[in-house]
């Protein structure tokens, strides 16, 4: 492999002997996935093949997408893998593939005796798991190897590896303008996709809190988010809705979101029903006048509705209308709260997040006003009754679906 394809810094990293911790922490795309992957592959085909290995992404499917399909790029025919087996082969050494996506995770791995363990998203990865994977590495000589985007300044991460001194261990940080191999107008582009905390921690790669107003761009400049019904496009890739069912002090909020064929995603029309103005029998009238309202004033047919949370006997009554309704509880585990400020500052920061001017008042106040929750340690949405969120909440239900896909 030619020098000339390293930076500095991973040229010095792939030289360097590895330690018993190995982080590589930083921005997005600066080239620390890369070169741990291929130090990882050449550090495997270095040792015994009687030894076991493992790497750890937050899911299996994560692992494969960010790692395991980079390593045939690198290796080419050197690594197999099976997603369904939960086993590579590196360089003719069995590596064992696992997703550890909650507290549960580390059972996966007790009574492993590992030389070697790569962990892709470290912060993405439970301190429990962390911890019973070092003390799988009980071998001679044992590696653990991770690389990670920030999270907040008391994630175990910051707290227990980079601050900690008494570890054996290299930490490295990669900034974005370390990969000297990215052309200068992406970079650019990507700096601009990101603000406030997120541009924190993917830009400057720093652990930082996340506080204050979430949406500061879209509170600060409302206006470069509205658009004029007549300037929408004729046709849409998906139109999906959302009924976020209040109680007491929570109201009720329908919203409807389409992406168009422009890749633009658009609030189509939103509305915002306050408990007291709605008697029970209306609560299924309402939603029913909503959709064929917006059917009704835009080319689209809404191919889903979520339902917020467990009202199965509404969502089982709505569906004898039209089967397009199922409860929102499943939603947590498709867009995670700690995932849906960054999803949507994401499309807001593209260009790609639109309201219709005139219809889509309540959630446009909630998006200007909405602020992190101080008491949680990840970058989460306030949902202490301190402030209003209904809309947000639907706003988020009805993308679920699309949610993958939207910034792919």
């Amino acid at each position: 492999m030619s020098k000339q394809m390293l930076s500095e810094k991973q040229k010095k990293f792939l030289k360097d002997d590895l330690r018993r911790i190995n982080l590589l922490y930083g921005s997005v795309r600066s080239g620390k996935t890369w070169i741990s992957l291929l130090k990882w592959a050449i550090w495997i085909g270095q040792q015994s093949q009687d030894k076991q290995f493992l790497m750890v992404g937050k899911t299996i499917t994560t692992l494969k997408r960010n790692c395991l399909v980079l390593l045939e790029e690198l290796i080419g025919d050197n690594i197999t893998y099976s997603i369904s087996q939960k086993k590579a082969v590196i360089f003719g050494r069995t590596v064992w593939l696992e997703g550890a996506n909650d507290e549960r995770s580390e059972s996966k791995i007790r009574g492993m005796t590992l030389l070697g363990c790569y962990v892709d998203e470290l912060t993405q990865i439970p301190q429990d798991f962390y911890l019973m994977a070092l003390s799988r590495l009980s071998e001679k000589g044992a590696v653990f190897l991770a690389t990670t985007n920030p999270d907040h300044p008391k994630h175990y991460v910051k707290t227990e590896i980079i601050d900690n001194d008494l570890l054996d261990k290299q930490v490295i940080k990669f900034l974005l303008d370390d990969n000297i191999f990215l052309d200068e107008t992406y970079k650019e582009n990507l700096k601009k996709e990101y603000t406030g905390v997120y541009y924190s921690r993917f830009i400057d790669g720093d652990f930082v809190r996340a506080e204050g107003v979430v949406f500061r761009d879209f509170a600060d400049n409302t206006e470069k988010y509205l658009i004029d019904k007549k300037d929408l496009p004729n046709r849409y890739k998906w139109a999906c809705g959302a009924y976020d069912l209040g109680g007491n002090k929570s109201n009720f909020a329908l919203v409807c979101t389409a992406e168009g064929i422009d890749g633009v995603v658009y609030v189509l029309r939103t509305k915002a029903i306050y408990p007291e103005d709605l008697d029970l029998a209306d609560v299924e009238r309402e939603c029913i006048e909503f959709i064929e309202g917006v059917e009704k004033d835009y080319p689209v047919k809404m191919s889903s509705c979520y339902v917020d949370d467990n009202y199965y006997t509404t969502v089982n009554s709505l569906n004898n209308w039209r089967y397009i309704f199922d409860t929102a509880s499943h939603i947590k585990s498709i867009m995670p709260l700690e995932d849906r400020p960054l999803f949507l500052s994401k499309l807001m920061a593209q260009g790609r997040f639109k309201l219709v001017d005139g219809e889509c008042e309540a959630l446009i106040e909630e998006l200007q006003n909405v602020v992190y929750d101080e008491r949680s340690e990840k970058a989460v949405i306030a949902d202490d009754g301190t402030q209003t969120i209904d809309q947000i909440d639907g706003l988020f239900y009805s993308l679920a679906d699309n949610y993958h896909f939207i910034l792919d």
